[in-house]
């Protein structure tokens, strides 16, 4: 009831009225206390011992009194009853409006206006209503509608508001209205951003109702719309007032989709409303309708295929799963992009039982031991490994004859899959070992009267199907607890080789290099040192000494603040670097890695136009340079550095450059709002064509931030009928083919394997669990060359009781049969530029042969009191993916400051915010938990309910908990924002750290968007709730740079040695050309050259070579898969004429002599018949992979191959 005092807690009392002011303890312990108004939650009718500005006037009675001003004004009499009501407006001033007494959250709060009608049907306000000179006051009047003028007007830019009560709208003479005009002091938070909102919404439905039907997308409200607003209201100053408010912001994508719903309803209550409506603006949004199609939900168990179900239909949610087989064409799609890439063939391998089955081997007659051998010798009972039930395998590397003349053989070990991360889990190739770099150079001496037995062993088998004993793919990093392409020099250990890497080797003047250095650091309280990288610029290398000469640039955030004035800018990048002439000479051992320095424009700094990853904060360790020291007699300046800098600096790379190579082709699983997509395009290596997403939300977030979206493709459906269609052969735009995909990122639902989740064994906690073999599938059809999985660190965890269910084990064991080099590694967001402590599993597998994608560096320190950390233990005891700290450039980004930009919005009631239309709680508190977050303290920092409790909370506000935890606790400003997960929940035990350090209320939409580090000019589509369980779904952004960049080093050594890029399409007809070419050519007769002759004359276009009969017929007769494979080479590396290149090479080679190594030849700017195409020169070239292929096709005539090749030409 209007007037009855209330508390803090809700409760009604006796006592004084609640204070408008607390007292709020500084951060620091010394300085006095601050006193810091707090806005009211609630009319100050609201209060006991309220005064009114005039007396009350019941609203009947103040509509009465002012009906008779108005008429005694206008010396009129009301209309005739028979034709429609006359408006009439009064004026309201020192209004202010709140939810009506029973409303379901939060009874007499104060709202904003435009919530009506999308969350509450009825308001209530009390103000002065007033016309002439007659005042009325009244108090609780409900009201259910309310208008707003100014649509479609060209001559202004502003609005007027109006509301019309109940009493209003059924009056019987007038349709009488409300005008806004003023509104009361402590409704101001309110209302201004209310009429900023208004204005908004007039601008965005006049520019809707100037475009032509269905022609207006989300995308356009990115900078047209603010270029079509600044040309019509040129030169007025409302409109600039309004604008200005953004701070030069022009993107208002994120105002569209944070008030759709209001936006929607001015809307549909205009008279163009069908017009204004068919824009997919609001599908776009989601406003009753969708961009993107919703595709039905079939299969009910997680789809996978055979390879994959073998190995996990054992795990505890084996019943999830559904084999599913393939489609014959798939297969054979399949088959040929494994051999393209190097993979091994198996025909049994689709029969996973058969190679379930331990086959028995026949080693051979011991015999001499020489070097080469794969022999074995018995376990060391008393060693730290836990299996050694078997004997153990070894490569003999080395025989040396000792001084009692026995034969010392120093060996390298051979693991057996249980011996790696794979552990004791089902491993479907029973004949594999795997060639480690552990040697027993440094162990007890083995001798050759230690050798059991002695094995063959297939190296780089082409097929698993061998008659060896066993067979060797891959290496086994022991370190790295990482899979490898095996190679020729992997036969040595490193104590055999000579280690000629140096300095002088490695670097080279104008290197851009971190070096070590001792800094001083303030450590609780306390003044200590810890070692720090310092960006250097190498100038000169001293061989003799071992030293070099580098360059000294300074950090302009740091080492400069007393200059900042004369840089033009008030926010400064912390990896921003200043030139200078200082030259040191350092130690080479103080030399750590490379780092990426680049020359900007002082222009391009100043507005803030640095392209990623330069732009963010270091991350990658990338750094930005724009300004020069100069010392002189005058003192020290900054001045701007000229394009031509004074030194040599070799730059890191530009990333709005050309590059040699093309980006890989990516499709992305359990997408999201798609973070972890953009994040890894940022760094250039990657470019996604499609995304697969159950969530609508979701989906259209993608849509929203698509770099081009007209070239991703979208499905918007479950993974496991998105995968079943591909592997029955579907095609359409959002189901790529076998050989489209280059790239596949997933980051598989957390909650199967979350510490969060109640249940673990629950049927949905199986189901969730179950789709981590979902990668795992997805790999097995498409054969990418790259692959990043994504998940929470738990799932290498072992659960007490179910030691056997290695999960994560698991996974390594299926992907390292499937072929790949696989390792995996934890990453600690903050060590990346992120303020959160959120800390991940991240396993990538790379194709054979092709340089891995290994784990990013650290960039910024671990805080302190960061713990150890590891996924696991291997069988000798031995922990693996470990966390790891070393020396680092930055220290890890505060929560206070990746956020200081943001308003301050006090306990976050308004929910809107200009600026940043995020910056809003996703949950609304009542009015208890309100009055428990004031009660939490904000000093000392990290306080939460258990200490508000202990400090004396009412009792009024004490909840009966037997968990309180980490409910309601405070973030430190100087420390990290925890994990955001899916759920807002501050009252929670376990992940209730929410509270924000210093303002009374949760953080924020935005806050928890630059903790997942995504950009503020991305925008996320849904509701509050939904934007939430996005952003906490998403894998942090700045990992996902840092994790592109590293892929795109990793692809930059790979593209050269990848004979082909193309699509199936260009495949299936350059298989063509090969076949048709050897099926025709090998049966060339002496009078049938002439026609060879005849299809070269054919092309207009071509420069004719002429050939002898007798040279192209001894050329012919050598003709055999090393020339096919030579033709290929020459067709995918060259622009110019294929059929003369084949003709070129058919007659250069002279003998075919393949070797097992794939050769690293440079492309060829020319085809000069004498140097290029000798004989000798092809010795290095690989046998095809396409032996044995050509036979299935059927002949076909020479005109074909004419007509197909010329394409290519073209």
């Amino acid at each position: 009831m209007i007037g009855t005092r209330h508390d803090e807690a809700g409760q009604q009392t006796n006592s004084s009225p609640p204070r408008d002011w607390v007292f709020v303890s500084s951060q620091k312990p010394q300085d006095n206390a601050q006193v810091r108004p707090v806005p009211l939650e609630y009319p100050r009718s609201y209060y006991e011992n309220s005064t009114a500005p005039l007396p009350i006037t019941p609203e009947f009675q103040a509509i009465k009194d002012l009906k008779i001003e108005w008429l005694q004004a206008q010396k009129a009499v009301p209309h005739d009853r028979k034709h429609a009501k006359q408006i009439l407006i009064f004026e309201v001033e020192e209004y202010c409006i709140y939810k009506p007494e029973g409303s379901y959250r939060g009874e007499f709060e104060l709202t904003s206006l435009h919530h009506l009608n999308v969350k509450l049907n009825e308001l209530t306000f009390d103000g002065t209503l007033s016309f002439g000179g007659m005042l009325r006051y009244v108090e609780g009047i409900l009201f259910t509608a309310f208008s707003i003028e100014g649509f479609g007007d060209k001559d202004t830019s502003t609005v007027t508001v109006y509301i019309q009560s109940q009493a209003g709208g059924k009056d019987k003479d007038f349709d009488i209205w409300y005008r806004l005009r003023r509104c009361s002091s402590e409704y101001q938070i309110f209302d201004a951003p209310f009429m900023w909102l208004a204005t908004f919404a007039k601008h965005m439905i006049d520019y809707l109702g100037s475009k032509p039907r269905s022609t207006v997308y989300l995308h356009h409200f990115r900078w047209h719309f603010h270029k079509w607003l600044k040309k019509r209201f040129r030169g007025d100053h409302d409109f600039q007032k309004w604008i200005g408010s953004l701070n030069g912001a022009t993107d208002f994508r994120h105002a569209v989709n944070a008030y759709v719903d209001f936006l929607y309803n001015q809307a549909f209550n205009l008279p163009n409303a069908e017009i204004l409506l068919s824009h997919p603006v609001w599908s776009d949004c989601l406003r009753d309708a969708t961009s993107v199609e919703q595709q039905e939900m079939k299969c009910k168990k997680t789809t996978t295929t055979s390879r994959v179900y073998g190995c996990f239909k054992g795990m505890y949610f084996g019943g999830c799963l559904e084999e599913t087989l393939v489609d014959k064409t798939v297969q054979k799609a399949r088959d040929s992009r494994m051999r393209s890439l190097g993979f091994a063939q198996d025909s049994k391998q689709s029969n996973t039982e058969t190679n379930q089955k331990s086959v028995p081997y026949k080693p051979n007659n011991l015999g001499k031991v020489k070097v080469g051998d794969v022999i074995s010798v018995k376990s060391d009972t008393n060693s730290k490994w836990k299996t050694t039930d078997h004997d153990w395998f070894a490569y003999v590397q080395r025989i040396e004859k000792t001084r009692s003349s026995d034969i010392r053989l120093y060996v390298l070990w051979l693991y057996r899959p249980e011996d790696t991360t794979i552990s004791t889990m089902v491993y479907p190739i029973t004949k594999e070992l795997f060639l480690s770099d552990n040697c027993n150079c440094t162990e007890a001496m083995l001798t050759a009267a230690d050798v059991t037995q002695k094995f063959s062993v297939d190296w780089h088998p082409k097929s698993l199907d061998t008659d060896k004993n066993f067979l060797v793919r891959q290496k086994y990093l022991a370190d790295e607890s990482a899979f490898v392409t095996l190679k020729d020099s992997d036969f040595t250990c490193r104590c055999a080789k000579r280690n000629t890497s140096t300095v002088h080797s490695k670097y080279r003047r104008g290197d851009c290099v971190y070096i070590a250095k001792k800094a001083k650091v303030q450590t609780g309280g306390e003044i200590g040192s810890k070692t720090i990288l310092e960006p250097v610029i190498i100038t000169g290398l001293q061989r003799t000494t071992n030293e070099v000469i580098v360059r000294r640039l300074l950090r302009l955030s740091r080492d400069c603040s007393e200059m900042k004035n004369n840089t033009r800018r008030r926010v400064i990048a912390r990896n921003e670097l200043v030139w200078t002439d200082e030259l040191v000479t350092v130690s080479a051992h103080r030399l750590r890695r490379e780092c990426q320095i680049r020359y900007f424009s002082i222009e391009d700094v100043v507005s803030r136009k640095i392209p990623t990853p330069y732009d963010r904060g270091g991350n990658g360790d990338f750094w930005i340079i724009c300004l020069r020291l100069i010392v002189d007699e005058s003192g020290t300046t900054l001045k701007p550095l000229k394009s031509t800098l004074p030194g040599p600096m070799n730059q890191g790379f530009d990333p709005e450059g050309a590059k040699p190579w093309n980006p890989l082709r990516g499709l992305s699983i359990f997408s999201g709002g798609g973070n972890f997509d953009r994040g890894l395009e940022e760094a250039g290596a990657v470019q996604f064509q499609t995304a697969v997403d159950i969530s609508q939300e979701a989906v259209h977030t993608q849509k929203a931030n698509a770099r081009d979206p007209e070239r991703l493709d979208l499905y918007c459906g479950s993974v496991d009928d998105h995968l079943k269609t591909v592997l029955k052969g579907g095609t359409g735009p959002t189901l790529p083919q076998v050989g489209d995909i280059q790239f596949l990122a997933a980051g598989s639902p957390c909650p199967g394997f979350s510490r969060m989740q109640p249940n673990w064994r629950s049927d949905q906690s199986f189901r969730n669990a179950s789709h981590i073999t979902t990668f795992c599938s997805y790999v097995d059809v498409f054969r990418p060359e790259f692959a990043l999985l994504e998940n929470v660190a738990n799932m290498a965890v072992v659960r007490k009781g179910y030691e056997e269910e290695k999960v994560f084990s698991q996974v390594i064991g299926c992907l390292v049969a499937l072929g790949y080099q696989t390792q995996q590694f934890v990453l600690d967001a903050w060590c990346h530029q992120s303020m959160q402590r959120r800390t991940r599993l991240f396993i990538s597998i790379t194709a054979p042969g092709l340089e891995p994608l290994v784990a990013p560096p650290n960039t910024h320190a671990h805080p302190e009191g960061t713990g150890a950390r590891s996924l696991g233990k291997l069988s000798n005891g031995v922990r693996y993916g470990e966390r790891e700290d070393y020396p680092t450039a930055f220290e890890h980004v505060t929560a206070e400051e990746a956020t200081c930009d943001l308003p301050k919005i006090g306990l976050a009631i308004s929910q809107i915010c200009v600026k940043f239309p995020d910056h809003r709680v996703p949950l609304h508190l009542n009015r208890l938990d309100r009055a428990i977050v004031r009660h939490i303290p904000t000093f000392p920092p990290g306080q939460c309910y258990a200490d508000a409790v202990k400090r004396g909370l009412p009792n009024s506000l004490i909840k009966n908990k037997k968990e309180v935890g980490k409910s309601w606790k405070r973030i430190k400003a100087s420390g990290l924002i925890p994990t955001i997960t899916t759920v807002v929940s501050p009252q929670d035990s376990r992940c209730g750290e929410l509270l924000h350090w210093e303002q009374h209320r949760p953080i924020t939409i935005q806050e928890a968007r630059r903790a997942q580090g995504i950009p503020d000019y991305e925008v996320i589509i849904g509701s509050p709730m939904e934007q939430w369980r996005i952003i906490g779904n998403a894998v942090d952004r700045n990992v996902a740079l840092a994790l592109g960049l590293s892929l795109r080093t990793a692809w930059q050594l790979s593209y050269s040695r990848i004979p082909e890029q193309r699509s199936p399409q260009v495949e299936d007809e350059f298989e063509t050309i090969c076949r048709l070419s050897k099926d025709r050519l090998m049966d060339l007769r002496p009078n049938k050259v002439q026609i060879f002759k005849n299809v070269i004359a054919k092309t207009d276009h071509f420069v004719e070579r002429t050939e002898t009969e007798e040279r192209t017929i001894d050329r012919l007769s050598v003709l055999t898969e090393t020339t096919i494979e030579s033709t290929r080479q020459i067709l995918l590396k060259s622009k110019k004429c294929p059929i003369l290149m084949l003709q070129s090479s058919i007659t250069a080679l002279s003998r075919p002599t393949p070797l097992p190594e794939r050769p690293k030849r440079p492309r060829s700017s020319g085809f000069d018949e004498q140097s290029h195409f000798a004989g000798d020169n092809h010795g290095a070239r690989r046998k095809t992979r396409h032996t044995g292929l050509m036979a299935e096709h059927a002949a076909k005539n020479w005109s074909k191959i004419v007509k197909t090749v010329g394409k290519y030409s073209k």
